[in-house]
């Protein structure tokens, strides 16, 4: 079963749909997770990637805080 915290589903989730999450637009997003980007990419294994995984989804709700 996948997790789910304040109705966000942990393991359906992709840039785009965080930056919904938090009312941001793309860009914005990208530049409010640049400083844990290296973390997310290092998680992935590559710097390229369409779905985040749980633990990705984790860490950027752990630096922005809930949306």
């Amino acid at each position: 079963m996948a997790k789910k915290t304040n109705g966000i589903d942990y393991s359906e989730q992709t840039m785009g749909k965080m930056a919904a999450l938090y009312r941001m637009d793309g860009k914005t997003f990208k530049k409010n997770i640049k400083k844990i980007r290296p973390r997310l990419d290092k998680i992935a294994g590559r710097e390229k990637y369409s779905r985040l995984t749980p633990i990705q989804v984790e860490l950027i709700i752990a630096h922005l805080g809930e949306p």
